[in-house]
């Protein structure tokens, strides 16, 4: 299994919280935003890692916002995050971690239709970080997708505003651990747009270079986010105990073929796995 970074889970018999940092917020948080002006773009783009109030547990944060009425493609190299940032609607993208240990990363951010870059560098978990994990972890993923592999809407046929919450989480039962992979659309606030399938089917997506997740994703028929509020789950058995890792969500076009965004979550899986 393809994991970007590992790090040991101790693992408690259930897990009774969802925690994740920002879920309310509609807007990137500010912590240590940078500018970019290019006519006819105007945004921010910020990484960070904040301590959840709720838990012993970091949220390691990616952010893009646009600032004018400019429809903005975001390709930031490295950090799993694809896809527009539009007027109210950030690319916004928050990974829990058990350790607060980084390390930083250079890398591009690349933009627009054209596309230009500019150097942005993250904040990315450590390889060699120490920490254990024993909450469920809950990954947030918001922004706008295209209907097709494209740089602008005019180009994509339209845009999907998207936010999701990714869930990983591992129960020991007798002499087997058992893995929940859960998804869900964010129940909408009063007022806020929800998210919207393609043209009246559901968001496609799939677990990308991950040969565990892509196993269970061949026993299902597809992987599906339909309307929002409604979760869906998978869930196997495993005696091999469990590793934290970060992976990479894959979101396809409107005919479930072509990866049109992407985006990082957090994951448990078997630590065997990890060799293979």
């Amino acid at each position: 299994m393809r994991i970007i970074h590992a790090l040991p889970a101790a693992i408690l018999s259930t897990f009774v919280f969802q925690l994740g940092v920002g879920f309310s917020n509609d807007d990137c948080p500010g912590i240590n935003q940078a500018t970019h002006k290019a006519p006819p773009y105007d945004f921010t783009f910020e990484s960070w890692v904040q301590k959840n109030k709720k838990g012993n547990i970091y949220i390691f944060g990616r952010c893009v916002q646009t600032k004018n009425n400019v429809d903005l493609w975001v390709d930031w190299t490295g950090t799993g995050v694809k896809g527009f940032a539009i007027p109210g609607w950030p690319c916004l993208h928050e990974i829990p971690s058990p350790t607060s240990d980084d390390e930083s990363v250079k890398t591009d951010l690349w933009y627009g239709a054209a596309p230009d870059k500019i150097q942005a560098p993250y904040r990315e978990v450590k390889p060699t970080a120490s920490g254990t994990a024993t909450v469920e972890l809950q990954s947030r993923v918001k922004m706008a997708i295209p209907h097709r592999v494209a740089r602008t809407e005019e180009e994509a046929g339209g845009l999907t505003k998207l936010d999701m919450r990714f869930f990983s989480s591992v129960e020991k039962h007798e002499a087997n651990y058992i893995y929940t992979y859960r998804w869900e659309a964010r129940e909408p606030s009063k007022g806020k747009e929800a998210s919207i399938p393609f043209e009246g089917k559901p968001v496609a997506f799939r677990w990308a270079a991950d040969s565990f997740l892509k196993s269970l994703q061949r026993n299902h028929p597809s992987a599906k986010l339909e309307v929002a509020g409604k979760a869906e789950s998978w869930e196997v058995r495993a005696s091999m105990k469990p590793i934290y890792g970060t992976t990479i969500v894959e979101f396809l076009d409107g005919d479930g073929e072509r990866v049109v965004a992407s985006a990082p979550v957090a994951v448990y899986h078997p630590l065997d796995d990890e060799k293979k």
